[in-house]
């Protein structure tokens, strides 16, 4: 998509299209700190989750219950005028993660991982 992309100028001639785009990118940002936030509470619940199953030797990949999240996520997403493509690769990421997470205790960081103080 990128490869195909036209580039324009970067900004506008007029003091109120600075403003409004200041906004907005305020804006933006303002999300983009709530979705890392929702991400950060969705991975203690993850974190949980392989604690529960640990002990009980359950797998971490549940391929019913992640095809119910995958469906019904992408259809919602729909409903919210995302294309369920794009939040079908998103919940790939998260699920991914998600896995990671549970699994870190078993086998430590991953290799390039770095610690954060």
């Amino acid at each position: 998509m990128l490869a195909g992309l036209v580039i324009r100028r970067e900004s506008g001639d007029s003091p109120s299209y600075d403003t409004q785009m200041r906004r907005l990118r305020q804006s933006v940002d303002e999300v983009d700190e709530e979705v890392l936030e929702l991400l950060g509470r969705r991975m203690e619940v993850v974190r949980a989750m392989g604690e529960l199953k640990r002990p009980l030797q359950v797998s971490t990949l549940q391929p019913t219950r992640w095809q119910e999240v995958l469906a019904s996520r992408t259809a919602a997403a729909q409903g919210k005028g995302l294309s369920g493509e794009f939040v079908a690769q998103l919940y790939q990421l998260i699920h991914e993660e998600a896995i990671r997470v549970q699994e870190e205790p078993l086998f430590g960081r991953r290799k390039g991982d770095r610690k954060h103080p």
